[in-house]
């Protein structure tokens, strides 16, 4: 009986820090960079672009995503700049 006692805690236990693993996952979003400016905090510059079709330091597009959690930027986006 005191075995069962213990994997039920066990269990209580590893669910608690499942759950608490999935509200931290669901908050982590990637975030749009294509047409924003560019901002260093939030963008890595893969490459820089000369082109007449957007102004001078906007972000052309994304060859990766950017993923933050809140306001904390977790990975920068990977973009190409004007």
């Amino acid at each position: 009986m005191q075995a069962r006692q213990h994997e039920v805690q066990y269990c209580r236990a590893a669910s608690k820090t499942q759950r608490g693993w999935l509200c931290i996952l669901l908050d982590v979003v990637p975030y749009p960079s294509a047409g924003q400016p560019f901002d260093p905090a939030r963008h890595e510059a893969v490459d820089v672009i000369q082109t007449d079709q957007a102004p001078s330091g906007v972000v052309l597009d994304e060859l990766s995503h950017g993923y933050r959690w809140g306001d904390e930027v977790l990975r920068p986006a990977r973009v190409r700049v004007a």
